[in-house]
């Protein structure tokens, strides 16, 4: 499988609103880091607000870069991936990076490969990414990609890990 992300497009609306169905039929509510796409109804107006988003346009917004993983063979989106450019105070536990991974594709080790794709996209010195503490397979994910655990903290009576990925040394 030949994984690549690349930036949402005209021409991926079928297979971004795929995606999002997927999500649907399996009763998920939430698709993290979709910039809000689930509350679009007009998939180019979507379009239009996250790049204003990158370009930080949007006031109560971080800028940051909304990526699919894609499958080149299939065509067929993996994850979508948005990259926070930085962090600040109110949404420092939002983390730099958030993810959903396609509900048919998980359990298949690509979260790792996907996040390490991700990785290299964000041009910071050190990620923070938090996880629910339920969440096993995103302690996984983050583990396998040198995420180094910080703390624990409780969010509304949920205990979330905070961890940071050093990405100097990375190649």
């Amino acid at each position: 499988m030949k994984i690549e992300l690349i930036k949402p497009s005209v021409e991926m609306k079928t297979m971004i609103l795929d995606f999002t169905d997927e999500f649907k039929r399996e009763k998920e509510a939430t698709i993290n880091g979709c910039c809000g796409l689930t509350r679009y109804i007009d998939y180019y107006e979507w379009l239009q607000y996250i790049e204003k988003v990158e370009n930080g346009l949007i006031s109560d917004r971080i800028p940051s870069s909304i990526f699919v993983a894609i499958d080149k063979s299939s065509k067929t989106i993996i994850e979508i991936i948005d990259i926070r450019h930085y962090l600040n105070e109110e949404h420092f536990y939002s983390a730099h990076i958030g993810y959903s991974i396609r509900t048919s594709m998980r359990g298949k080790g690509l979260g790792s490969v996907i996040l390490q794709l991700g990785l290299k996209k964000a041009k910071l010195e050190k990620v923070l990414l938090t996880c629910k503490k339920s969440n096993a397979a995103s302690q996984r994910v983050i583990e396998k990609n040198d995420g180094i655990l910080e703390k624990e903290i409780l969010d509304n009576g949920e205990a979330y890990l905070v961890y940071w990925i050093l990405l100097e040394n990375r190649k």
